[in-house]
């Protein structure tokens, strides 16, 4: 696929967010991006980790759980099947996934209590959320954590080793569709993943600020 960009015209996140991939992608054709490659709004986004990856996943997620109990704060996540540290490691599998499909520099191993925002590309705030459940929900315990730009949901994949970064979606969007669910520990606002947005809408309007080095207006 090849970006043909220029700084005549300056794509802002909101925009895209608010007029969607396809009136976004038909106004910025016009004379600044050429050979958009339809086929790939119909690829998933299956990240398969190394044997390191999942070596260095441990040992981030090991660090991320000493730092957390050392400040005596307590997973929000509410799950009596799973370890604090299998939904640490959850986590982490989900940060590099996120980071490796949108080539975004994120080191798993910087440790500290989560506020809310993981990772940035190109001064868009990116949480991710990751479910043990293929065809599971964005979560959040209350809209007002919902504090990035965007939430990113990654799910299990049935081939070894791998993960599906399923679906994406705006702050704003999301207090306004988001459901209230009760999954067995009191009600909190949700979506399931095919409610989702494509994770292509949301590399193409990445890539093409990337590639483009065009200033953000968000």
């Amino acid at each position: 696929m090849c970006l043909l960009v220029t700084e005549t015209h300056v794509p802002t996140f909101q925009s895209f967010v608010e007029c969607g991939i396809q009136r976004f992608a038909k106004q910025y054709n016009q004379n600044h991006v050429q050979d958009w490659d339809t086929q790939f709004e119909e690829q998933k986004m299956i990240v398969r980790f190394t044997r390191q990856d999942l070596s260095e996943c441990e040992q981030a997620a090991s660090l991320r759980w000493q730092l957390a109990r050392a400040a005596k704060v307590a997973n929000q996540k509410k799950d009596p099947a799973r370890s604090d540290h299998d939904i640490d490691l959850l986590g982490v599998k989900g940060e590099l996934a996120v980071a490796r499909v949108f080539q975004i520099d994120h080191d798993i191993h910087k440790g500290g209590i989560d506020k809310n925002i993981d990772m940035w590309d190109n001064d868009v705030s990116i949480d991710v959320k990751a479910t043990f459940a293929q065809a599971g929900h964005l979560i959040f315990k209350d809209t007002k954590f919902f504090k990035a730009d965007v939430a990113i949901l990654v799910t299990p994949h049935d081939i070894p080793d791998s993960v599906h970064v399923a679906g994406w979606i705006g702050r704003k969007e999301f207090i306004e569709k988001a459901k209230d669910i009760d999954f067995g520990n009191g009600a909190c606002p949700a979506m399931h993943c095919d409610e989702l947005r494509q994770i292509p809408e949301l590399w193409k309007f990445m890539t093409i600020r990337r590639v483009g080095r065009l200033p953000n207006k968000l």
